[in-house]
């Protein structure tokens, strides 16, 4: 897959995995140089902190390229670069006519990636078999499309399991609804890892999913209906009988509220790390 895996020792003499793709970045920045005529110059973050790239209007330059550019940062988002996938995500929408401002934001990512080569992603030895998860929207990101962003983290006791940042396709009234719908799905997530783990190591503790809207947490520990909730479809109810348990359910894990300012993944969404 092009990961190098390198076990290290802290300052703790405690284990922890290093996974790199310096190959890739480095191909990735040549291939970039060679089409553009440009040097990659580094930047600190990915993207700028609470933008989001808008429809070209003007001359489409050099799909081909830009798609395989972005199809590359996929790659590398997907297996070590978690702290630029809501900049890869937002490039990602707009393989089909990018513009000048699209290929600066290209420039930047690369120029993120050249600064991080060495760092990669850590994978430390989970002090426990505890699913822990952390879950949000950003609710009509898109002036113009009115797209609403989810994103999740999962960890298993401190080390990380797997993330998620996209576009949801579906469309939600409210925020609430928005960051709901989400949940449900960390919910399921957490189900599967859960299931994983006792049928391993025969371990089955609760989970936890972390959530900073009020609203949210409100409607998963209250099973009441009304105006402004009916209609949102039974599927994305799951994370009641996930959390809540009934005749036929144990409960699987439980949501807490967690501060804004407090809740890490909002690097999927929010804030270009």
């Amino acid at each position: 897959m092009g990961i190098d895996y390198r076990f290290l020792r802290d300052d703790k003499n405690e284990i922890y995995l290093e996974a790199t793709m310096e190959k890739k970045v480095n191909g990735v920045e040549k291939f970039f140089e060679d089409v553009t005529g440009e040097d990659v110059t580094i930047y600190e973050t990915p993207g700028i902190p609470g933008s989001v790239l808008k429809k070209n209007e003007g001359q489409t330059l050099n799909v081909e390229a830009y798609r395989t550019l972005v199809g590359n940062l996929m790659f590398y988002t997907t297996k070590v670069g978690l702290r630029q996938s809501n900049a890869v995500r937002d490039l990602s929408r707009h393989m089909e006519n990018p513009g000048e401002s699209h290929w600066m934001a290209v420039k930047r990512v690369e120029g993120y990636m050249k600064g991080q080569t060495r760092k990669g992603l850590l994978l430390t030895k989970p002090v426990e078999l505890r699913m822990v998860a952390l879950a949000g929207a950003d609710y009509a990101k898109d002036p113009m499309e009115k797209e609403k962003c989810g994103w999740r983290f999962h960890t298993l006791g401190g080390c990380l399991t797997s993330f998620l940042s996209r576009g949801e396709k579906s469309v939600s009234l409210s925020s609430t609804e928005s960051e709901y719908k989400i949940l449900s799905n960390a919910a399921k997530e957490m189900k599967f890892e859960q299931m994983l783990v006792e049928e391993i190591a025969s371990v089955k503790l609760p989970g936890i999913i972390f959530e900073d809207n009020s609203g949210v947490i409100f409607l998963v520990r209250n099973k009441q209906v009304t105006m402004r909730t009916k209609h949102i479809d039974v599927r994305y109810h799951f994370v009641r009988e996930f959390c809540n348990g009934n005749s036929d359910c144990v409960v699987q894990g439980h949501v807490e509220k967690i501060r804004t300012e407090d809740n890490t993944a909002d690097i999927c969404t929010k804030i270009r790390m």
